[in-house]
């Protein structure tokens, strides 16, 4: 088969993109990836795989020009659009069709697309009849989360056919296992009191409540709070409408610093390679994440969220909110807070209970390999209906 992979929205979501390459690089199949060129650094897993290729949208270059090439030029069979905006002109003259293609496209929010039309201005109109145009086009609907094929099926009525690609699938040849937790061992190396939590994500204020993570924090003695290690695993977005908001989150963790305490935060994104190793050196992800920040969406149902893409990744435990629905291939490895003030406890039980942690650390690996390459393949297979005998060629 020929197969199609497009991602000119945004430089951040290659791991979708790597995720897909990887599922279909299977018996014999030709693999062309269509990216920004910003975005080849964290190609890396794909850069000299036989069957890929990869051509770049240079920065300057027309997105219009760059999508109709691909409309001429290419035969596929299945054409994947892993980000689609319909507020990006270029897509509304762009249709994955017309290469002869099934078209499967992801949705990362899903009420925008569905919900009944409400006048609000021009620009509310437009993006309306743009997503109605789109519907057309697609023939499998992609998302990240089972619950949202549920909810689709479910609530919004779809009649389009969905299909879960989570996106990220766990290999376990990635998985550096001697990292794990080594950097408090070499804080504490006596007694390994430290814990060590990252918080993975771009710096938002609207997306993740780091303050209230904060203030809990500097609600704990000094002496406990040294026990812990909190590093902000992302950055300020300058492109973010929220830049304002991620700003101040990167001077409040710098004024937590100058108190001593333990937090570390970046005003730059680390490389791909950087982010992997730092996150396979935590403990525990922890994601204040605010449910309903998006207007409209509800993140775990309308909406996806990386928090269990880096859970399944890093094959190491999460803490989340209670609201946030949680796959149940990870539930035995996510741990739940109400309150902002019940994380550090959950944490403190944890640093008191190593055998606790051990084994919610046993049951990550363990869920993580539910998001194998060969378990995530059948099941995609299955749905988009090719003969699942290529998994073994």
């Amino acid at each position: 088969m020929n197969i199609g992979i497009l991602e000119i929205c945004s430089a951040t979501h290659f791991t979708p993109v790597i995720t897909r390459a990887k599922l279909f690089n299977v018996g014999g199949n030709n693999i062309k990836i269509f990216v920004n060129e910003e975005m080849l650094e964290n190609l890396t897993p794909l850069i000299g795989k036989n069957n890929i290729t990869i051509i770049t949208l240079k920065f300057g270059e027309s997105r219009y020009k760059f999508l109709k090439n691909i409309e001429k030029t290419y035969k596929f069979d299945l054409f994947f659009i892993t980000t689609l905006l319909p507020s990006v002109p270029a897509f509304w003259f762009f249709n994955p069709k017309k290469t002869g293609a099934k078209s499967i496209v992801t949705l990362h929010s899903l009420n925008i697309w569905f919900n009944p039309f409400q006048f609000n201005g021009l620009r509310s109109l437009v993006l309306y009849v743009i997503c109605r145009l789109w519907m057309r086009r697609i023939d499998y609907i992609s998302v990240g989360l089972d619950i949202m094929k549920i909810y689709m099926n479910n609530e919004l009525k779809s009649k389009i056919k969905a299909v879960v690609i989570p996106h990220t699938i766990f290999d376990e040849n990635d998985f550096k296992s001697e990292l794990n937790g080594k950097i408090c061992e070499d804080l504490d190396p006596a007694d390994n009191f430290c814990i060590n939590v990252v918080i993975p994500g771009i710096y938002s204020t609207k997306r993740r409540n780091y303050q209230e993570v904060f203030n809990a924090l500097e609600g704990l003695s000094i002496q406990d709070a040294a026990k812990i290690r909190l590093e902000l695993l992302g950055a300020p977005k300058s492109k973010e409408q929220d830049i304002e908001g991620g700003l101040s989150i990167l001077n409040s963790s710098r004024r937590l610093q100058l108190k001593g305490y333990n937090v570390i935060s970046y005003d730059f994104f680390l490389s791909r390679d950087d982010f992997n190793r730092q996150i396979n050196l935590a403990d525990l992800i922890l994601s204040p994440i605010n449910i309903n920040g998006v207007e409209g969406e509800t993140y775990g149902l309308s909406k996806d969220t990386g928090t269990f893409s880096d859970i399944v990744d890093a094959s190491i435990p999460g803490i989340i909110p209670t609201g946030l629905r949680v796959p149940e291939k990870l539930s035995s490895s996510v741990l739940h807070f109400e309150k902002f003030e019940e994380i550090f406890e959950i944490i403190s039980d944890l640093i008191n209970n190593p055998k606790k942690l051990m084994s919610l650390k046993m049951a990550a690996k363990e869920n993580s390999k539910k998001y194998s390459i060969e378990e995530v393949r059948v099941d995609v297979f299955q749905t988009l209906g090719i003969h699942t005998s290529i998994n073994n060629k």
